[in-house]
Parts: C-alpha cells; sequence; structure tokens
C-alpha cells in the first residue's frame, strides 16, 4: 500500500495529521511522522527519505512554519533520488493561501481543508499506479507547468463514524507519551469571526457544504478517553477545542458522562462571554481546574473595532469572578503591538489583567497572518512595515512586522507582563524601562512566563515542565 510521510518541527500533536492517520491507516495505507527537533542531531532528512521510499511527503503548517517546510520540500525535489515523491501541503496557510503552489518549486500538490478523504483517494490512486491526480476534489495540483484547481468537496458530517486519530505517529516520542496530561478532541471548526484569525475567511469558503462547526459526540469521546487512558495511562485530560463553552446543552450531557465515567481534573479554552454561573458551576463539579479565554486587548476599542471580538470589559470581568467563586485558575490570551494600539491602550490590558486577578497570561505580538480581514486592515491602511516580512513571519513572540509608533516600547512591554501582574506596583517603573532595548533580562522573564503557564495549564512538575521546555527547545541540525 501507499506510503505517506508527514514532517513538522518542533513537538506538538496535531490533531489534524491523527485524523487523518487514523483514516488512511485504516483504509491500509502506511503513514509516519518526523518530528525534526526530536530526532538525534545527526538526522539528515533527505537520507532517511531515500531509505524509507515514501510515495508522498506532507506538511501540515500555519503561516509561522512556512519557511522551513518549503524549504525542506525544495531540497526534496532537487534530490535525484527522490524524484517521484509528491509533497502535499495542507492545515491552515494552505487553505487561506493556496496560490503557495504558483510561488514555490517545492510544492506539489495542496490540500485545501479537511484532508481525510483527499489524501486517502490520492494514496489509492498511487497503489492503483495511477499517475493523473489532477481531479481529485480538494486538492490543486501541479503538473507540467499546469495548475489544477479542484471543487471542495462535502465536510466530514458524521465524526463518530471515524477511526479515532491515531496518537502512535506521535507516542513513538518519549517526550509526547509520557506528558501527565493526555489531549482530546471535541468539535471542528469555530463559530466566530476574529479579525486576526482565518475563521471568517473558511466559513465563508465552506459554506454550503455542510455544518462548518460540528461536535464528536460525547459518548465518542469519553470511548476514546478510556482507549487512552487503558493504552497509556494519564493522570490529567486536555479537552481541546477553539472553545468548549460553546453549546451548553451538549456540553452539560458531556460533563455529566465524563464526571461519571472518567472522573479526573482537565483542562480546557473557553470564551468568556459563554461563561454563566451555571455552566462554569458544571465545569467546576466535573474536575475542571483550568481554563483559558480571549481578552486579546484590554482596550475595547482594540478587541472589538479591530479585532471584532464584541465582548465587553464588565463580561470579562464578570467571567474571571465566576471562575475565582468557584476555583477554577484561568489564563488570558492577549495580542500587543496591535494595529492603531497607543502605549495607554497596551497598558489597558495590564490593568485589566491585574483587575481581574487573572493567574496567569499568554502574551503575544500581533501578526497579521494572510488571508485575514486584520491583515487587510493593516496593508489598506499601510501599517505593515514590509510584505516579505509578513509573508515570512515565523514567530508571534519577537518582532512586529506593523510600522506605527511605540513598536519598540509595546513589544518590551509583551515580555514583561509576568511582572506587572504578579507586582502590580513595578507599573510605573516597567513604564520607564521599555524604552530601554531589549535585553536578556526581558527575554527571560518572558520565557519564565510561558514554562509557568504551560505547567499550569497542564499541571506538569517543575521536572516536566523543564523536560517539555528542552524537548521543545532543543535545535534541529
Amino acid at each position: 500500500m501507499a506510503k505517506i510521510i508527514f514532517f513538522q518541527d518542533v513537538p506538538f500533536e496535531s490533531f489534524g495529521l491523527e485524523f487523518i492517520s487514523g483514516y488512511l491507516k485504516s483504509k491500509g495505507h502506511s503513514v509516519d511522522l518526523i518530528i525534526l527537533n526530536q530526532e538525534p542531531r545527526r538526522f539528515d532528512p533527505i537520507s532517511y527519505l531515500i531509505h524509507e521510499g515514501p510515495d508522498v511527503v506532507g506538511f501540515s503548517i500555519t503561516t509561522i512554519d512556512r519557511q522551513w517546510s518549503t524549504a525542506l520540500a525544495r531540497r526534496i525535489k532537487k534530490e535525484p533520488k527522490l524524484q517521484n515523491i509528491l509533497t502535499v501541503f495542507g492545515g491552515a496557510h494552505p487553505t487561506a493561501f493556496p496560490d503557495m503552489i504558483k510561488e514555490d518549486d517545492g510544492v506539489d500538490i495542496v490540500c485545501v481543508g479537511e484532508g481525510e478523504y483527499a489524501l486517502e483517494e490520492l494514496l489509492s490512486n498511487i497503489d492503483k499506479k495511477i499517475k493523473d491526480h489532477q481531479n481529485i476534489l480538494n486538492l490543486q495540483v501541479k503538473k507540467d507547468g499546469r495548475i489544477y484547481t479542484n471543487p471542495l468537496r462535502s465536510l466530514i458530517a458524521d465524526h463518530d463514524s471515524m477511526p479515532f486519530p491515531d496518537r502512535e505517529i506521535y507516542y513513538k516520542y518519549p517526550l509526547l507519551r509520557n506528558m501527565s496530561t493526555k489531549k482530546f478532541f471535541s468539535r471542528r471548526g469555530c463559530p466566530y469571526q476574529c479579525t486576526f484569525c482565518n475563521n471568517h475567511y473558511y466559513q465563508k469558503l465552506f459554506s454550503g457544504l455542510g455544518k462548518y462547526v460540528s461536535y464528536r459526540s460525547p459518548e465518542k469521546i469519553i470511548e476514546e478517553i478510556k482507549s487512552v487512558r487503558h493504552k497509556y495511562g494519564f493522570k490529567y485530560v486536555y479537552l481541546a477545542a477553539e472553545t468548549l463553552t460553546t453549546n451548553h446543552e451538549w456540553l452539560t450531557k458531556f460533563l455529566e458522562l465524563y464526571k461519571k465515567e472518567i472522573c479526573v481534573p482537565f483542562s480546557c479554552l473557553s470564551r468568556a462571554n459563554e461563561l454563566n454561573e451555571d455552566i462554569v458551576k458544571k465545569l467546576a463539579d466535573a474536575g475542571c481546574y483550568f481554563t483559558s479565554f480571549g481578552l486579546e486587548s484590554g482596550s475595547e476599542r482594540i478587541r472589538n473595532q479591530v479585532y471584532g471580538r464584541n465582548m465587553s470589559n464588565e463580561t470579562l470581568l464578570k467571567a474571571g469572578e465566576l471562575l475565582h467563586k468557584h476555583k477554577i485558575k484561568f489564563l488570558i490570551h492577549q495580542i500587543f503591538v496591535g494595529p492603531t494600539e497607543t502605549i495607554d491602550e497596551a497598558f489597558e490590558t495590564i490593568a485589566m489583567d491585574i483587575k481581574m486577578k487573572a493567574d496567569s497570561t499568554w502574551n503575544t505580538i500581533f501578526q497579521p497572518m494572510l488571508g485575514t480581514e486584520a491583515y487587510n486592515y493593516c496593508r489598506n491602511n499601510k501599517l505593515l512595515a514590509s510584505e516579505n516580512l509578513v509573508e515570512n513571519v515565523d514567530s508571534l513572540y519577537n518582532v512586529s512586522t506593523l510600522k506605527q509608533p511605540n513598536v519598540h516600547e509595546i513589544s518590551n512591554l509583551q515580555k514583561l507582563v509576568y511582572l506587572c501582574l504578579k507586582f502590580p506596583k513595578l507599573v510605573p517603573f516597567i513604564r520607564k524601562i521599555i524604552k530601554w532595548p531589549c535585553n536578556p533580562l526581558f527575554e527571560f522573564v518572558s520565557k519564565w512566563n510561558m514554562l509557568i503557564s504551560y505547567r499550569l495549564r497542564y499541571r506538569l512538575g517543575y521536572w516536566e515542565m523543564l523536560k517539555a521546555y528542552l524537548g521543545s527547545n532543543k535545535r534541529f541540525g
């Protein structure tokens, strides 16, 4: 049977790849995955591929991953011994920006949207010695210098009929297999339209092709949790979705089953406007010890007019009060150096953190991702420092790609949020030192905050936290 090998650069479980792998294996195909920075330093992906001889090499990428993945794909295409390998790119970036197939010599095929059925059809063609793949739905195919663009197929409607996500491709790596917290996926799609995210584009792209927001049944998820507990074991559970708390009827049924049949402490993502007394109490009763949600900015102008969050400060403060009341720790996601953000508005974010008494924060620097409304806003208002910088961004934590006043100061503030939250009396002093050049101390505070936040979400011991940090940051090559 046909063989596909996926590559990613750092160790995290991609549910998209796990679902695809589970489906492909159920059809008899061979699937493997390489996490580059978990391999020995002497590891060479080209030599490995020559030895393994796959039919297809796959990459599931966001814009952040574009540089390393396309560079590796070009190396593959230039190797004489790998000329028969097809390179396939899927995930958030290719779905929003499929024209990457025209711009990069290393890209043979782009998968737009869900990949299970499209990749299975591709591999089945290879098994049948069919060399023409240009009519497969969801795929854009490059052949003899021409690009073949195909319509999209309907979205998967019955997730319960699909095989469980294939964790084997990840759990061959001890760092992921031995984590005390295991992750489980509940749904696909997000009903909201934040301007910095691609969801608004996806909702239009898949309109008329089925339910964009679709759930696995509570029973199916419980069945998977039991299976993973039996096979791998865990101490804690992380229930993954853009937000777990959107559908209160579904959530209530799930929490009842979870408390009865699993009864293990868990964490999740939520949204402040979805949290009320009843839901927070049910979360706490079922064992929720931690949740996180987006503040994005303490400025209502930035949060609602620029980011399209449609959420008041009052709503956020009320959510914080409820979580404190029911003893659920929480982390706030927030973005600094947003389009047109001023110094005073950045400090409004700090003020909200302190007022809400957040247990932790996750602080990023705004990047105008291709295909988003925020990107179009920045481009139309001439806020982009360089189109090239935007296309090649590789981090949400380092350098802003905007040209506007106070970028340097707000970028430094992003690294020092931890000190502001834990020691509010330092805020006037921090207002002064953010004018300094960025330095190792600022970077250390930022990384320490990431470590503490990661530990809080997954209830890691300090040793496990250190191992996860070192493993995630081990350099490849």
